[in-house]
């Protein structure tokens, strides 16, 4: 078959070719008959030469007619040859078209399911999406989406759309029973164009299918990480000849399901372990504040009984004291069960807040307590970190106030270029580090879970009749960052 433009410069050339002829070749007809006749017939045959003249012209316009219409028939034949071409090269490019159109249409929908599903944790949603789209997208009657159950017993429906029975809406299938397990138990599509003909189903009980009147499908299976999660299938109440393309089309629907449900599961274990971690942050906190300070205000209710006989005036002062400690161990309570932070969480000056946690350990144990600051320590900390640091001080001398029979404590806070360095140090009588922390167990524990948190290092050293040093150091760029 000559190149398509070969074709057109062949129909140009004939086209030009024909009117050419048409207009030059009766013209010198006409001239050589007429020369002819004067030169040649006239001067022989005398009157005779009209007769052979018009023979000739005849002959002439005999020919002239062939020779046009035979060139008008292979005009109209290059036509007809060229306009078949064209007709089977739009039925290509159309079929070509609707095939591409068809493949957006699918991609546009998987893009959509995908995006809701990264969207939304809400299984169902997105499940029904999941066959509202495979229905419509393959043209189908029914499509249904089954997950297995926890123990791996049966296939539960999850979704489904275009079913008519109730039975069939509420479908379960013990393991062996129908298209599904078949699917499960091959690992693989499956394509019926004849659900009760089909002699892999024989042995696989099918009373709802046939009520349904479902004839032809496709299932498919899909699963997570190693594991089976369920099926996805659709079908026709009119028989079908489904084929492997719509076959792979269903298991990228089936892929994005188990998306959905994968990720539905992690959903739900991450607000199990937020809930986990939120009843740990409120144990940290009930301890290290609302513990602490009704700690210190018995401290200071037995420092007024003792002296209640001697110093009435002071010891009615104090209890006063420890009645307004006690209103405000109230509202924290308080504060803790509206989800409210309490007034400790409130520090926005960390040398200051320190000063008062030292001042009352001062009051409260009688020992010595002092706190130094070295640098420049505005705008380092964010809330969360000065928060966390002073939890962390307020542990460590409450450890110090009731196990180390300590007579001095010592607090230090320094900004330097590399870390900010926290410091609480008593000169009590210690104990063996590898032996444990003993009754102060549950305070060590938290204050290495909150200096984990900040990205800070916490280190205890401590000996037997030496005292303990804890030590807690946030990297410069953690500040900052």
């Amino acid at each position: 078959m000559p190149p398509k433009g070969r074709i057109s410069s062949l129909f140009l050339l004939n086209l030009r070719t024909l009117r050419l002829i048409a207009i030059v070749a009766p013209v010198i007809f006409a001239v050589g008959v007429a020369i002819i006749h004067d030169q040649v017939l006239e001067p022989s045959l005398g009157h005779w030469a009209y007769v052979v003249a018009t023979v000739i012209v005849a002959i002439g316009a005999f020919v002239f007619a062939v020779l046009i219409f035979s060139l008008l028939e292979q005009t109209y034949r290059q036509l007809e040859e060229q306009k078949g071409r064209l007709e089977r090269q739009a039925a290509e490019l159309g079929a070509i078209t609707e095939a591409e159109r068809r493949r957006a249409q699918e991609w546009k929908s998987l893009f959509e399911l995908g995006q809701e599903v990264s969207a939304s944790p809400d299984l169902e949603g997105l499940l029904n999406a999941v066959v509202s789209r495979a229905k419509d997208l393959l043209d189908t009657d029914v499509s249904i989406l089954m997950l297995l159950s926890a123990d791996g017993s049966e296939l539960k429906m999850a979704a489904h759309v275009g079913l008519r029975m109730s039975g069939m809406r509420q479908l379960r299938l013990p393991r062996g029973h129908g298209l599904q397990w078949l699917v499960l138990e091959t690992g693989h599509s499956v394509i019926v164009e004849d659900y009760q003909a089909d002699a892999r189903l024989r042995d696989r009980p099918a009373a709802l299918v046939a009520e349904e009147g479902l004839v032809s499908q496709i299932a498919v299976p899909f699963s997570g990480r190693g594991k089976a999660l369920g099926t996805l299938a659709v079908g026709n109440r009119q028989p079908t000849r489904f084929n492997e393309r719509q076959a792979e089309l269903l298991e990228a629907f089936a892929h994005w399901a188990a998306v959905a449900t994968e990720t539905s599961q992690l959903y739900e274990k991450v607000e199990s372990l937020a809930r986990l971690e939120e009843r740990e942050r409120i144990g940290m906190d009930m301890h290290d504040g609302v513990i602490q300070s009704i700690y210190a205000v018995g401290l200071n209710v037995e420092d007024c009984a003792e002296r209640l006989a001697d110093s009435p005036e002071e010891a009615r002062e104090g209890l006063e004291k420890a009645l307004d400690d006690l209103n405000k161990v109230i509202k924290d309570i308080r504060s803790y069960i509206f989800d409210l932070r309490p007034q400790v969480s409130q520090v926005s000056d960390l040398p200051r807040a320190l000063g008062e946690l030292v001042q009352e350990t001062r009051v409260n144990t009688l020992m010595e307590a002092d706190l130094k600051i070295e640098g420049e320590i505005d705008g380092a900390l964010n809330e969360e970190q000065a928060l966390a640091l002073f939890h962390i001080a307020q542990e460590a001398l409450n450890n110090v106030s009731r196990h180390s029979l300590a007579s001095s404590v010592r607090v230090r806070l320094i900004v330097d270029e590399s870390c900010v360095s926290l410091q609480v140090e008593d000169n009590g009588v210690g104990f063996a580090v590898e032996e444990g922390s003993g009754r102060g167990r549950q305070g060590i524990r938290n204050m290495t879970d909150r200096a984990r948190s900040l990205g800070a290092n916490l280190t205890l050293a401590s000996e037997r009749g030496r005292g303990t040093r804890v030590t807690v150091e946030l990297p410069l760029a953690r500040v900052k960052g």
